[in-house]
């Protein structure tokens, strides 16, 4: 809601709409930039794999599912 309240007033004074639409973060590079493992599931059907590999790391990891 608050995007397209900016955008809408963008528009409104004749500004093309710039920074408003912004996309998912990617969760697995910002784990990375703190230099924390994590991997990207395209499903739930890999999970207990990924938090068995998780949880031999003893460290924090970030496991990102990707769901349709």
């Amino acid at each position: 809601l608050g995007y397209r309240e900016i955008e809408t007033s963008m528009l409104d004074v004749g500004v093309e709409p710039v920074g408003v639409s912004p996309a998912p973060p990617d969760f697995c590079k910002l784990a990375e930039a703190y230099g924390i493992a994590a991997e990207r599931l395209a499903g739930i059907g890999h999970l207990a794999d990924a938090l068995k590999r998780a949880r031999a790391t003893g460290l924090p990891y970030v496991i990102e599912i990707t769901v349709d």
